[in-house]
């Protein structure tokens, strides 16, 4: 915590925090707020990124027909893209990448709000890893598998993550 309180004071960014697709644009999470306000409690500098929110406002207002596969993609496990699909969608999820290792932070801490947001993860994090080398927390009721409900104690999707040396750490259940 001192090493992390003392770049709060040179200005730099300790965390950050990503909200990422799959989610209703309509009903956001509170989750990132959260972690937000601990952090600013603890003396830690963050930002907090909506990705999702980036997707179905920007990327989508340029992209429409792109879009709409890619967010069908996301939930539909036999879904590929085409090639010119995957193109647009590679080129948007390297921007993101770029801009986050840009503020040269120790930790993204990463809401993986739901099955839906699997895939994205997996898209991802992989970039993030490539480019990325402080921690990678991930935290949310995403970290399940679909078919274990919602109140599955066992993190399948976790523990795939952290094998493909993906992720550092996670946190189970609705602790995002």
């Amino acid at each position: 915590l001192y090493q992390l309180q003392h770049r709060y004071r040179s200005g730099m960014t300790d965390v950050l925090i990503l909200s990422i697709p799959r989610l209703s644009a309509t009903r956001p999470q509170s989750a990132c707020g959260i972690l937000k306000s601990i952090c600013n409690r603890a003396g830690v500098t963050s930002k907090v990124f909506d990705i999702n929110l980036d997707f179905y406002q920007n990327f989508k207002s340029s992209n429409p027909s792109t879009a709409n596969v890619i967010d069908q993609y996301w939930i539909q496990w036999n879904k590929n893209l085409l090639p010119e699909e995957n193109t647009t969608y590679s080129s948007w999820l390297h921007a993101w990448v770029e801009k986050l290792i840009a503020f040269d932070c120790k930790i993204i801490a990463v809401s993986v709000f739901s099955w839906e947001s699997q895939r994205f993860c997996l898209d991802f994090f992989p970039l993030l890893r490539k480019n990325f080398t402080g921690t990678i927390i991930v935290g949310g009721q995403g970290l399940i598998n679909e078919q274990n409900g919602s109140f599955s104690t066992k993190m399948h999707f976790a523990h795939k993550l952290k094998n493909q040396g993906l992720i550092d750490h996670w946190i189970a259940g609705e602790a995002e």
